[in-house]
This record gives C-alpha cells, sequence and structure tokens, in this order.
C-alpha cells in the first residue's frame, strides 16, 4: 500500500520553493549498500527493559538471515551533515533527542530535493544547449568567412 500524506495547498502556509535544496544537497549524500545488524538493534532497543524480558525477548530469535541481507541506503549521520554544510532544513531525518533513541532516515522524503536537483540540472541543460548553439553558429559564421577568405586568396593568385 502506498503511503500517502495531506498535501492539499488549502491547508499549506508560507510556501516558498527557494528554501528546498535540489543538487548541492543531494551531491554530498553518500549512496552506500551495507549490513544492518539486527540483533545489536534489537539490544540497543531493549536495554532498558528487566533483564527477564531482554532474555525473553531475544531467546530463540535468529538474526542470520536479516544481518546477511545487503541492503542500500544512506548513513542517517551523513545525511544529517549534508543538512547542516547545505543550509537545508530536511525533514527526512530523525535526529535522536536522547540516548534511547536512534537516527533513522525516511526515504520518501528525498523525492522533493531529488525532482529540484532534476529540474536545476534541466536548467543547466538548457543554458549549455543554447550556449552551445550559439557556438555552432559563431563557428559556421567563422567557417564561411574562412571560406570567403581562401576564395579571395585564390581569385588573386
Amino acid at each position: 500500500v502506498a503511503y500517502t500524506f495531506p498535501s492539499d495547498g488549502r491547508f499549506k502556509y508560507n510556501v516558498n520553493e527557494e528554501d528546498v535544496k535540489g543538487l548541492d544537497f543531494i551531491k554530498r549524500l553518500r549512496p552506500v549498500v551495507y549490513n544492518f545488524d539486527a540483533k545489536k538493534f534489537d539490544e540497543f532497543l531493549i536495554k532498558d527493559m528487566p533483564e527477564e524480558a531482554r532474555k525473553a525477548r531475544l531467546e530463540g530469535r535468529d538474526y542470520t538471515s536479516l544481518s546477511a541481507m545487503r541492503q542500500s541506503g544512506f548513513i542517517a549521520q551523513e545525511v544529517e551533515q549534508a543538512m547542516k554544510e547545505s543550509g537545508y532544513d530536511f525533514n527526512g531525518v530523525h535526529v535522536p533527542v536522547n540516548d534511547k533513541d536512534n537516527y533513522s532516515v525516511a526515504y520518501d522524503e528525498f523525492v522533493v530535493p531529488l525532482i529540484k536537483g532534476s529540474q536545476e540540472q534541466q536548467k543547466i541543460i538548457e543554458q549549455q544547449h543554447k550556449a552551445i548553439e550559439e557556438l555552432k553558429k559563431q563557428n559556421d559564421a567563422m567557417q564561411q568567412e574562412l571560406e570567403e577568405l581562401i576564395q579571395k586568396k585564390r581569385s588573386k593568385q
């Protein structure tokens, strides 16, 4: 099931597209492939439970397949750093509020800066295309002048 979130323009205010970082933010990200230590994470989550409850929770659990699975993504602390460096108030990273909390990443939130980055790249591509077309015209004009000069020189000989 696809996740949906209220996005009705009637309920939005203080809307500003300039605050969305695109390429500056995206270029700072480091996509990685990794294994996630599910047992270590589970132990972190239950560290404050009574000993009996922790043992009961961990007893008989096999983390082998979970930890063996290769995953793709980001390291949340690095995304947080990219946010800071680019000056982007990005809501795709949850930063721990205390020592019992953990970092997490909301991958769906990356869609907006990716689209912004794509728009920025498209603008660059269009500017480059325009510059290339102008250079082609200049080149054609210079080629024409050169051919005319060669023709004049030949006709004088």
